[in-house]
């Protein structure tokens, strides 16, 4: 890396950042085939719990599956907005009915 005269120090630190994570990750971790003989072993050991996990996960997505497929269901079932509606209006209608009825046809007292 060559200096620039107007370099400012954030450059240099990023700059230097840079360098040392990439002198970190060219390393390979450590020390040759001691140092990949242990990442593969801790790879198998997570294979192997993942072998015992992902029937487990399998397991418990089909109850959700499931249980998803019963609330689908149930909501299908739930009536529609204008089915709530509908006798609400007719019962107002019925009101507003018996209403002008009473008004237009009672006994006037006077």
């Amino acid at each position: 890396m060559t200096d620039v005269p107007n370099d400012n120090v954030s450059t240099k630190l990023l700059e230097e950042a840079v360098r040392r994570e990439f002198e970190r990750r060219s390393s390979g971790g450590g020390g040759g085939d001691d140092g990949f003989e242990a990442r593969l072993t801790r790879v198998e050991r997570h294979m192997d719990e993942l072998r015992v996990l992902f029937p487990r996960l399998e397991a418990k997505i089909d109850q959700l599956l499931k249980e998803v497929y019963e609330l689908k269901g149930r909501v299908s079932q739930l009536p529609s907005l204008w089915q709530l509606f509908l006798p609400l209006l007719a019962f107002v209608v019925a009101i507003f009915g018996l209403a002008f009825a009473f008004v237009r046809f009672a006994i006037p007292h006077a």
